[in-house]
């Protein structure tokens, strides 16, 4: 509180500043009919502190278009503070006297428009706009026909009952004449009248409140701070040297010069200001919060050489999503910084559009890296004061103020710096300023930011082999260097070489020259033919564009066109058959309210009926319709309007709405009349893809338009069976815009379709990102297809059934000729697609000629395989993918044991490849390998029993011999004999010769029994003799007679095994 007082205190014995003196009051109706004052006059006011001598000063006069002046010379002075009253001509009418002038003259008024100029000297001006001239002291062009006036626009037109009036009771002049001026009843001043409420000292915080609106509004205060930066040659920036605790109110402040500063006002410098408060609104952009500035200021330098308040960090409360249009006032006017930003819309500029440059204003909109990208959202901005009716409830749109603009050049002797979308800005520093409803950085010239690289350019996908392409771009005023008087700029041919090379850049590389382009804002067709030309002599696919274009209603000399692909195709057929090219409603009337009318469509929209071929298949038939509807500006206009139209803004949405119902209706009756035409909407339709609460164009076009309550003028939407908006094809919602404005990714070029297409073919729709995310200086460069128009080019491709081709091929080999059985083989095979389309899906099914478990070794990627399906002696696997694209092959390698049923035989592998995709060439889709399987080894093994029936007495001891023969005729691997009988083991025993072993006899259920094998192979042709001795019981362990078996068998497969086994009975 101490630290407010002292500077309260400090301000009351301020030093008187230099005078001001202005043109306060312009009346020209005096004694005109309905007047009530006799006479004309002109108004002068001292803004300044001190008194000023107009001894030698005169007023001057001139008509509103004219170059010759006449004067009233002026003496005496006037107070600081107070009026001073110049009488002029007295009409014939009129009642009352003006108050008693302090100067009179004889210069006769327009009651409507004219100009008026303070000078300093009593010479008589020349020129119809002396704003240059030495001693002007001020200048007000009054009337909308006054061919001269301070600023962007002369007052309001008066009338015999009404003045031209400066705000703040005379103070406010921020030099621009339409702003500064109010029409209104005049209200003669002299000196003799009471000035108004000398100054008041104010701290910068009280002066800005803790509200958007100063409570000082109009009211003459002085302060003081530390200038902390100058804007544009206009104005500077003050700053509170002290903080007053109250984080609600600002501490930073505009201090409105309308020209360069005064030399006391320099960075760094403590000054003192006199000046009237005021809340300032761009008369171009009332849709926006006010700015707090002090105009008409005198400035008192106190102290040079003040270091600057330390920058206030932006943090994430302040751009967040859900912040407020007034969340930042709070700093307005003051240093702020940002450390790290991403750049969310590119650097603007300026265009010389005869010449094709460009240059960057360094203005550009970042985020905190934390927050999405911005998009425009429905409804009207929530700081539109456009009048809402009571029953009406349009959605509102918050403005994203998580928005910051950055003028990189905003301050004096700061340098432009130019951006893409998604570099990333560090080190941002300077004072918070406000534009075009957005909070605005200007940054330090001596401290500037630095940018990284930015997106890089993207092209839409190539197109496939079965896709038919329909493109849709704004050329951006597209003209020829020819002068023919239409309304459109002539450009300079090497400006039109540079722009047809962009163009053509931009259309080969990145739109792929799809085989329909629909064009917007294009001159003629001599361009159009230009840039086919530029084209094919640049780009490898040489479309051979043929141009149609039917010149429309606009005067500036833009229309609507296509360019349509006339390559042949294999077949003979040129790529694009046209079929008609018409223009509709050229001539259809806008009926407005006083009973006249205009021209309803600018850009008529402009059919193409036309058939689409491929290599030998059937022609594919589409309607395309291009388009550019009226634009959205002034649509918010809330200024009176004409032919009978309450506001311009009607006006506009009126237009707007029934261009969209004519177009609607166009798609409805084609619709009707044949219900499978494949329609396809494309161009520049000026409107968002929904309601944005003024008129919901889109949802007129589509069929499902807004209730009437949710937007202010509304029509009915003609169409029956509604479109699809092709933005809902794009996949990431990220990717669904192609214009950014004022910081707001957004969609203004569209692609509609109807349900007859999309029933019948797969669409998909993509952007390519070559201009509405790059700067405006990469305009004037030919060496590269950024930023040759402000919009980004849209592509539709449609996969057509009628026109897939895959030539599949299958191969397969293994890796060996022939195989035994219990080897293992592997396979090796692939899957070609040569094209020209893409096999989708596609499969390869693997045939075995045998029961066996093949084993998948490497699987190409994104495949998928079954498992393995055996049955009637075959076994079949089959693996498949998706889509297999064009050039690509995949690769596969199987592992298989060979089983013994195909021994003396092969084991045979087929492998094909299909897919439903026709195939142009089907002979190579399958492959076969075979690998010979040797036969098996064979060894005729037999067995006998030998013995005397004499030996078998009771307690005698009986041999048996057991010949064991192979009668080949390979040798036996892994010999075994089983020796049995019905005697107890305890009686029996086994011998064989060298090479075998025998086990000892073992006790069975039945008798016993004894196993012998043989450790090597058993030769071809050989005999073994096995012994079987036995002391004879007194009877068998079953049975009454002694029972004897032999078994013989190998691994070695045995072709007659009846004589594998011998019996004797004794």
């Amino acid at each position: 509180m101490a630290v407010l007082l002292f500077s309260v205190a400090t301000l009351l014995l301020a030093a008187t500043a230099q005078a001001q003196v202005v043109v306060s009051q312009v009346y020209g109706g005096g004694g005109n009919s309905g007047a009530t004052l006799k006479n004309d006059f002109i108004e002068l006011r001292n803004n300044g502190a001190s008194a000023v001598s107009l001894d030698g000063w005169s007023v001057q006069y001139a008509s509103s278009t004219g170059t010759t002046w006449s004067r009233t010379n002026l003496a005496g002075s006037i107070a600081p503070g107070g009026y001073y009253l110049i009488q002029q001509a007295q009409g014939n009418g009129g009642t009352v006297d003006l108050p008693t002038p302090d100067a009179t003259g004889t210069l006769t008024l327009s009651g409507t428009a004219g100009k008026i100029a303070l000078s300093r000297s009593t010479a008589t001006l020349s020129g119809g706009c002396p704003l240059t001239d030495a001693n002007l002291v001020d200048f007000v062009g009054f009337g909308s026909a006054a061919n001269c006036f301070e600023g962007a626009a002369p007052t309001g037109t008066l009338s015999n009952t009404s003045a031209a009036l400066r705000n703040g009771e005379g103070s406010i002049d921020t030099q621009n004449n339409g702003a500064d001026f109010s029409v209104g009843t005049p209200n003669p001043r002299n000196s003799g009248a009471a000035p108004p409420d000398p100054p008041v000292a104010r701290t910068i915080p009280q002066i800005q409140g803790n509200g958007l609106i100063s409570p000082y509004v109009e009211k003459r205060v002085i302060t003081e701070g530390v200038v902390t930066a100058l804007k544009f040659n206009n104005g500077f920036f003050l700053q509170a040297a002290n903080d007053d605790g109250d984080p609600a109110t600002s501490e930073g402040l505009f201090v409105f010069t309308g020209s360069a500063p005064p030399a006391s006002v320099a960075v760094g410098n403590r000054v003192r200001v006199t000046g009237t408060v005021a809340e300032f609104v761009p008369p171009s952009n009332p849709h926006q919060l006010t700015i707090t500035q002090i105009t008409g200021p005198t400035v008192e330098m106190l102290e040079a050489g003040v270091a600057l308040p330390a920058p206030v960090e932006l943090a994430a409360a302040d751009l967040a999503p859900a912040a407020l249009p007034g969340t930042l006032e709070r700093l307005e006017g003051m240093r702020v910084s940002v450390a790290r930003a991403v750049v969310v819309a590119p650097s603007g500029g300026s265009i010389d559009e005869n010449d094709a440059t460009a240059s960057s204003d360094g203005v550009f909109h970042v985020t905190l890296p934390e927050v999405a990208r911005p998009f425009r959202e429905p409804g009207i901005g929530v700081m539109d004061i456009i009048p809402i009716p009571g029953d009406k409830h349009p959605p509102r749109f918050d403005t994203n103020q998580e928005r910051l603009m950055v003028r990189s050049r905003g301050q004096v002797n700061a340098q432009p710096l130019s951006v893409d979308t998604g570099a990333e800005v560090t080190g941002l520093s300077g004072v918070l300023d406000y534009f075009s409803g957005t909070w605005a950085l200007l940054s330090d010239p001596a401290t500037p930011p630095t940018a990284g690289a930015g997106m890089a350019p993207r092209a839409v996908p190539d197109a496939r082999y079965d896709e038919a392409t329909i493109g849709s771009f704004n050329l951006l005023r597209l003209f020829d260097e020819v002068a023919d008087g239409n309304g459109a700029v002539t450009l300079t041919p090497a400006a039109l070489d540079k722009r047809l090379a962009k163009a053509a850049l931009a259309i080969c590389d990145f739109l792929k020259t799809p085989d329909i382009l629909g064009v917007v804002e294009v001159e003629n067709t001599r361009v159009l033919q230009l840039l086919s030309e530029r084209i094919d002599a640049t780009c490898a696919s040489r479309p051979g564009y043929v141009p149609y274009l039917q010149p429309g209603n606009d005067v500036g000399g833009i229309n609507v066109g296509f360019l349509v692909s006339s390559r042949a195709t294999a077949g003979g057929a040129p790529r694009v058959e046209v079929l008609e090219v018409a223009q509709f409603g050229k001539n259809t009337p806008l009926a407005n309210p006083d009973g006249s009318t205009s021209l309803l469509n600018d850009r008529p929209p402009l059919r193409l009926r036309a058939r689409i071929h491929q290599d030998g298949a059937a022609g594919y038939p589409v309607t395309v319709i291009v388009n550019h509807l009226r634009s959205l500006n002034d649509m918010d206009d809330t200024a009176p309007g004409s032919n009978g139209w309450p506001t311009g803004g009607d006006r506009v949405r009126a237009k707007r709405a029934a261009q969209a119902a004519y177009l609607g209706g166009l798609v409805q009756q084609m619709q009707q009349a044949d219900p499978n035409e494949k329609i396809v909407l494309v161009g520049d339709f000026n409107a968002f893809e929904f309601n944005d609460g003024y008129v919901d164009v889109m949802g007129i076009l589509r069929g499902d338009a807004a209730p009437a309550d949710q937007v202010l003028t509304w029509a009915a939407s003609p169409v029956t069976t509604p479109l699809i908006d092709g933005s809902q094809l794009i996949a990431d919602p990220a990717q669904r815009y192609s214009y950014v404005f004022g910081g707001n990714a957004q969609t203004l070029d569209h692609v509609l379709v109807n349900e007859a297409l999309v029933m019948g073919a797969d669409v998909q729709v993509d952007h390519a990102r070559i201009n509405a995310d790059f700067g405006v200086d990469n305009f004037g460069d030919a060496s590269v297809a950024l930023r040759s128009s402000d919009h980004d080019p849209v592509r539709l491709a449609i996969r057509v059934p009628g026109f897939a081709r895959a030539d599949l091929s299958a191969t397969v080999s293994a890796d060996r000729a022939s195989a035994a059985v219990g080897d293992t083989v592997s396979y090796t095979a692939t899957v070609r697609n040569a094209g020209p389309g893409v096999a989708a899906p596609a499969a390869v099914a693997f045939v075995f000629a045998a029961d066996v478990a093949p084993v998948l070794g490497a699987v190409a990627p994104g495949w998928t395989c079954e498992a393995p399906v055996q049955s009637g002696g075959s076994t079949r696997l089959a693996c498949t993918t998706p889509s297999l694209a064009s050039g690509v092959e995949a690769g596969f390698s199987l592992q298989v044991t060979v089983p013994a049923s195909v021994a003396g035989g092969a084991l045979g592998l087929g492998v094909s490849a299909s897919s439903p995709v026709p195939d142009p060439a089907n002979a190579d889709n399958t492959a076969a390998v075979a690998v010979t399987v040797a036969a098996l080894p064979q060894a005729d093994l037999s067995v006998r029993l030998l013995g005397g029936a004499a030996t078998f007495r009771r307690g005698a001891v009986a041999t048996l011999l057991v010949p064991v023969r192979n009668a080949g005729p390979d040798s036996a691997e892994q010999v075994k004999v089983v020796l049995a009988s019905n005697v107890e083991a305890r009686h029996m025993a086994v011998a064989a010769p060298r090479g075998w072993s025998c086990g000892r006899a073992a006790d069975t259920a039945t008798g016993s029994a004894a196993q012998c094998t043989r450790s090597t192979p058993m030769a071809s042709g050989s005999t073994q003799v096995l012994a079987f001795a036995l002391v004879v019981p007194n009877r068998p362990k079953r049975g009454t007679v002694f029972a004897f078996t032999a078994q013989v068998e190998s691994a070695t497969p045995d072709p007659d095994t009846g004589n594998n086994r011998a019996q004797l009975i004794r």
